[in-house]
Parts: C-alpha cells; structure tokens; sequence
C-alpha cells in the first residue's frame, strides 16, 4: 500500500446528465502516491449536472475515509474536475444555493483531509477522460436498458409489477 512519506491521493471526477433525460451518471478515479488505483461509478436517474459533478468527490472522500486514509496523519488530496462551479464552490470562492444536502454531505467528508483544488475546462488529462468515458457509457447503458425494459425510463418503477416477498 502506501509509504508513511507518501500520503498525497489524487481524485479525478466528472459527472454526466443529458438534457431532458434525467439520466445521469458520475466516476471518480483515485490514485495513491505508489500504483494505487481505484474507479468508483454509479447511476442516478432522476438527477441534475449540478448534483453528477458533485457525487464523485462526496464518494471519492468517503472512500478515502474507510479505506487509505486511515493509514495516514494529514492526507492531502488534489481534486481535478471540469466542473468549475463546483470547484468554485468547494474552494469557498462560490456560495452553494441548490443541492444544499450534497454539500452538506461534501462539508462532512472534507473535515478529515487538506485539499486542493484543480479545474480543467476539458478532461484533457487521461484520469479525467476515463472517468468522461465512464459517465457516457454508464448512461448509454442505463438509457438504453431502460427504454427497452421500461415504457417511461423516468419513472422505471411504475411498470414494475408487485409481487409477494418472501418471507
């Protein structure tokens, strides 16, 4: 794992959501200072950009917490996103005033590590395009499962028919 000298973690994040679709998707890739890779992802439907530039980082840190940064004093992290607003906001330059229960979130899981942040306009770095990539694969294959399974993919749940549980 990592070397007590080495406790610098990189965080690259992006998030994804199309117009109208509701449909959003969100990758972080953490790196250790050593050869320490982890991609975390999901999906999120119904959702805004806004909130899919902010997960990856709240989960990014959370998995920091749990996992790496136990085994060090003072972990500083460099985040790297496209999003400039939430890089604004989290560095304080910015004032959140939507999504305030994800940066209540963000407030939380922050405590615990020196940052910095770092916005690019574009994912022009390799982590970045990977976790791009992820997003937009990630929402192509929600979306077309979704209008395959589904006859409203907002609303998935509505055509799931209710069966008995088990016990």
């Amino acid at each position: 794992m990592f070397t007590k000298n080495r406790n610098k973690i990189f965080l690259f994040a992006d998030g994804s959501c199309g117009t109208g679709e509701d449909i959003g998707a969100w990758a972080t890739l953490l790196c250790g200072s050593n050869s320490e890779r982890k991609l975390l992802y999901g999906v999120v439907n119904p959702t805004t950009i806004s909130r899919m530039e902010l997960i990856p980082i709240i989960e990014g840190l959370s998995w920091l917490s749990k996992h790496w940064a136990k085994m060090f004093n003072d972990t500083s992290v460099k985040i790297y996103s496209d999003s400039e607003f939430v890089i604004k906001t989290a560095s304080g330059a910015f004032t959140a005033h939507k999504n305030l229960d994800l940066w209540e979130a963000f407030g939380r899981v922050r405590k615990e590590f020196k940052l910095d942040f770092i916005w690019y306009s574009r994912n022009i770095l390799p982590y970045m395009e990977i976790c791009d990539a992820t997003c937009s694969t990630l929402r192509r294959i929600m979306k077309e499962t979704s209008n395959t399974l589904f006859t409203d993919y907002k609303q998935p749940e509505s055509v799931i028919p209710f069966a008995s549980l088990p016990e």
